[in-house]
């Protein structure tokens, strides 16, 4: 029986799909005002998020209903294109999009050549991140 573990793969390979889709379309207008502009863009999907999970829910015509709260069964119960799930790919992806922002800084700061991974250490830290805190665009 398959898990949610085998799973990930997909799920990743789908985002940086619809990612590179996405920047075709509107470029990096996710971090046009910044970093402050990334996080409210990434917080606005929370609350959605968190909105539509926060009350009881029933499935239209049948019996499936969710507690607040409850991911799982909202998830079960939202059967609109933009409902839930589409607001967790959004929130999934701009997480990404900050991690590969912040990984593609460090490589620039600390010249490390592109390709190369820049990520936490066996400590968690990553390379050159300190320093970013005096870089700016």
């Amino acid at each position: 029986m398959k898990t949610y573990l085998d799973y990930l793969e997909s799920v990743a390979q789908d985002d940086v799909k619809a990612l590179h889709e996405a920047e075709r379309h509107y470029g990096d207008s996710w971090k046009k005002r910044g970093g402050v502009g990334a996080f409210m863009m990434m917080a606005r999907k929370w609350d959605r998020l968190e909105k539509q999970v926060s009350r009881h829910a029933t499935a239209p015509e049948t019996d499936l209903h969710s507690a607040p709260y409850d991911i799982f069964a909202h998830l079960e119960v939202d059967d609109r294109i933009e409902g839930i799930l589409d607001d967790l790919h959004d929130l999934r992806r701009y997480c990404i999009l900050i991690e590969a922002e912040v990984r593609a800084r460090a490589n620039a700061i600390t010249d490390v050549p592109t390709g190369e991974h820049v990520g936490p250490t066996e400590d968690g830290d990553t390379p050159g991140m300190g320093r970013l805190e005096a870089h700016s665009d």
